[in-house]
């Protein structure tokens, strides 16, 4: 049953719920969020988050001055979750005050979380400017070269939700990992406004080329795991950039701009101007307008999102700049990818199951991809296969089914297991899917 009547609200909720196993937020936080919200208002729900976010930072204040560093850390990272989710809604041009107070806020918490951790604020040059960034050793291992995962988001997370859905199971595994946001998020989105880009590599290479100054990275064992639009980066960066050992496409997509010119049909446009897409008559431009005005999730999703994100200011431009969003457009990607030295893992909306990303098992595996193919199969189950290594679960709405190497369980990659990194099994590398 919905917490939330409102289908854009309830759908900002599951975030929330699927962050629960690594420190997000509770069931009952949520419950009690969705009791202070009035349906469909935008302000109330920024409100509830933000006083509730608000009150989780007094107590990780409080937590820190009594010298329970832990409770503080848990206490700022439900902090700064709340803040991202509740200014989501309000998402659009030109920038709500209000989205950017709490951004701020949200920031802010964020650092005095990484205060507790191995963890070093980075500045990484990118263009004329500098990406914001933060580098957390592996608790235990802060010494050690390990396995580096890189960990970036999609079209609306930032740092923060990309730390709990992702590094937070990475660093109890025993990775080292490289938080980073990109044009199109974060701050670079919401301070210096500048949009996405379809050329993710010429994002991700400085990133690399950071990550490879720092003594504690292997530079043999360095993957790239980005979420949501992140399942079209991924395999885009890895055309390009051949340092990267892995890479995981979380969910696949080889072709985004082809779901919004879909819906093209379904509100009305003739075969004559789907055919002319991205281009619009001025008609059919109103008539598209219409149609996606009239649905709450929708509006939130291409007008307020995806026109700010971008930087589009109509649906015609808008679906310009998904057109360039395509894993295989001008064979740009399908020409370079066999040139990639390392796997790529991709997902349908579902956790990979991944034995080569575990850090004992990544120097044989970082040989190219085309000679170190593997079938996969579905597997309905939630437990790992006789002799295999801790298997990442799913977090959240979409964990109904994985994936899984079809290799017996005498040949799977023996890898770090919760036993041997001395953390209890706390889940998965794996988070609720994103738009």
């Amino acid at each position: 049953m919905p917490l939330f009547a409102d289908e854009v609200h309830e759908e900002f909720s599951m975030w929330l719920l699927g962050f629960a196993p690594y420190g997000g937020a509770d069931y009952g936080e949520v419950q009690a969020l969705a009791r202070r919200v009035q349906a469909g208002d935008d302000g109330s729900f920024f409100d509830a988050c933000h006083a509730l976010a608000v009150r989780r930072i007094d107590e990780g204040d409080r937590a820190v001055a009594a010298g329970k560093i832990a409770t503080a850390r848990d206490c700022y990272l439900r902090g700064a979750a709340m803040l991202g989710i509740g200014y989501h809604p309000l998402y659009g041009t030109p920038v709500d005050p209000r989205l950017r107070d709490a951004f701020r806020l949200q920031m802010a918490t964020f650092d005095k979380a990484m205060s507790s951790l191995a963890a070093t604020r980075l500045a990484i040059p990118y263009e004329r400017t500098t990406m914001p960034a933060w580098f957390v050793r592996a608790p235990g291992h802060e010494a050690e070269v390990r396995p580096t995962i890189l960990i970036g988001g999609g079209w609306d997370s930032t740092m923060v939700e990309n730390h709990i859905a992702i590094g937070v199971a990475a660093l109890a595994r025993g990775y080292h990992i490289l938080l980073h946001d990109g044009p199109g998020q974060g701050h670079l989105l919401i301070e210096e406004g500048l949009p996405l880009r379809h050329d993710w590599e010429h994002v991700v290479t400085p990133v690399v080329d950071a990550a490879l100054q720092l003594d504690v990275v292997d530079p043999d064992r360095i993957a790239y795991q980005p979420w949501s639009l992140g399942g079209y980066m991924a395999p885009r960066v890895a055309a390009f950039e051949h340092r990267l050992a892995v890479i995981i496409a979380d969910p696949g997509q080889p072709d985004v701009g082809g779901k919004f010119a879909a819906i093209a049909p379904l509100i009305g446009l003739d075969e004559a101007a789907v055919a002319r897409l991205p281009e619009l008559s001025p008609d059919d431009e109103a008539k598209m307008a219409e149609a996606v005005s009239s649905n709450r999730g929708l509006t939130w999703k291409i007008i307020k999102r995806g026109f700010w994100t971008n930087g589009a200011s109509s649906m015609s431009t808008f679906l310009a700049e998904m057109e360039k969003v395509e894993a295989d457009a001008g064979a740009t990607c399908s020409d370079h990818l066999p040139r990639a030295r390392g796997r790529c893992g991709i997902g349908h909306g579902v956790q990979q199951r991944q034995g080569s990303l575990r850090p004992a098992a990544w120097p044989e595996a970082v040989r190219p991809v085309h000679e170190r193919r593997r079938r996969w199969r579905p597997l309905r189950d939630t437990q790992p296969l006789a002799g295999e290594p801790d298997v990442p679960r799913l977090a959240g709405r979409h964990a109904r089914r994985r994936l899984t190497p079809a290799c017996s369980p005498r040949t799977a990659p023996v890898g770090l297991t919760p036993e041997k990194s001395g953390m209890p099994h706390r889940g998965s590398i794996g988070r609720t899917h994103r738009g």
